[in-house]
């Protein structure tokens, strides 16, 4: 059985929408932090799709291995702006544009993470494979177990690790410096 291929693919939505919260809601999101929260950037990262794709055999149209694993997953952020700020103020621009600098990171650390995702689905791929024992007439007829099982696990690890890592990353820009060029623009609104 010749080496299966291993892919992550990346659906990476761009744009964060732009969600208006009450300015009471975005205080219960400092998460006991001190100072005044006008917005916040959240990264989410999603299972869409896992499969198997099969060597088959031309006569008796079964397989006769695996040619590759494939795991899907979208990367989406989500940005929350008080509604006490007015929207065409310059404190509006510069919280929107500190928020999507966030989305930025996280997009570039998503497509960065590509190869340690790959590790991590190999590693979760062949653990199953051996399971199996090679067994691919049994693989094929448990295929929804197996797959489940491989991408369930190995998004697990990946969320926890690399993606968890994007996402402590983009909090790197929340400093004292950065705010102190925004707060002057924001003091009406706290």
């Amino acid at each position: 059985m010749a080496k299966p291929r291993i892919t992550v693919e990346t659906d990476i939505v761009a744009k964060a929408p732009i969600t208006l919260l009450a300015h009471a809601a975005m205080q219960k999101m400092r998460k006991g932090k001190s100072g005044v929260l006008f917005g916040k950037h959240r990264p989410d990262w999603k299972l869409i799709n896992a499969s198997i794709e099969w060597d088959m055999d031309k006569k008796t149209k079964s397989p006769t291995g695996v040619s590759a694993f494939v795991i899907k997953v979208r990367y989406s952020g989500q940005i929350y702006i008080s509604k006490a700020i007015d929207k065409n103020s310059k404190c509006f621009k510069l919280v929107k544009e500190h928020e999507q600098e966030h989305q930025k990171i996280c997009i570039a650390g998503t497509k960065a993470a590509t190869g340690a995702c790959r590790k991590i689905l190999k590693k979760h791929f062949d653990a199953v494979l051996r399971s199996y024992k090679g067994d691919i007439k049994k693989l094929s007829a448990n295929e929804a177990t197996a797959v489940k099982k491989i991408a369930f696990g190995a998004f697990k690890e990946m969320d926890d690790g690399p993606y968890f890592k994007v996402a402590v990353k983009s909090l790197k820009i929340d400093t004292d410096s950065h705010y102190s060029k925004i707060s002057p623009h924001c003091a009406e609104y706290g």
